[in-house]
């Protein structure tokens, strides 16, 4: 049976969200926290790639638009202190110098929302463990826009 008001971009992401957790079922809290912290690094590596491509005016492997002196030069590692842990992420670079990321800033180790959205999963798992509780999780998610689909 169909949920109700249900739109097809959500019913897919359900779809998705219950196949990876069927593949990788959770056993702990801090297998959820673990799962969190994969989310937020992959959003945050996402966004800051996608700011140095708008930077530079082109796409990575995409030679034939740059229409700049400038290009990528690596990656450097940043630690970002969250409140359910530290994770790594890769921040892009240019050979000029000249990218200033937003969504990182430089000499920023820290980002609120990755805190507040922690914050609210963990209070949830502390009190109970239940596969609403997963639900309630997604879809928080889904309204802070955090899940790229």
């Amino acid at each position: 049976m169909a949920r109700r008001n249900e739109s097809p971009e959500e019913k897919r992401r359900r779809e998705l969200v219950q196949g990876f957790l069927k593949d990788n079922p959770i056993k702990d809290p801090n297998d959820i926290r673990e799962l969190m912290k994969e989310i937020m690094r992959q959003v945050l590596q996402g966004g800051l790639e996608g700011e140095l491509d708008e930077e530079l005016g082109y796409t990575r492997y995409d030679y034939r638009n740059k229409e700049t002196e400038n290009s990528r030069n690596g990656f450097s590692k940043k630690t970002m202190h969250t409140s359910i842990g530290d994770m790594e992420i890769d921040v892009p670079r240019d050979r000029q110098g000249e990218f200033e990321p937003r969504l990182v800033r430089k000499h920023q180790n820290y980002h609120p929302s990755c805190n507040g959205i922690f914050a609210a999963i963990t209070s949830m798992t502390l009190f109970t463990f239940r596969c609403q509780d997963l639900s309630l999780a997604y879809r928080l998610f889904t309204a802070c826009n955090v899940i790229p689909l």
